[in-house]
């Protein structure tokens, strides 16, 4: 069984700062897209 996070956004969870983050980031353990910005070509972006 494959783990699949909903697509969601949670208010006030990022590890970082507290502000919104995604599910995908906060399963994979990551801060939010303002601390941590996806670079290009990295983690499933492309």
């Amino acid at each position: 069984m494959d783990f699949k996070p909903l697509p969601a956004v949670y208010l006030h969870s990022c590890p970082n700062c507290g502000g919104a983050i995604k599910a995908e980031r906060l399963a994979a353990g990551l801060p939010c897209d303002f601390c941590l910005p996806r670079a290009k070509g990295v983690w499933g972006t492309s």
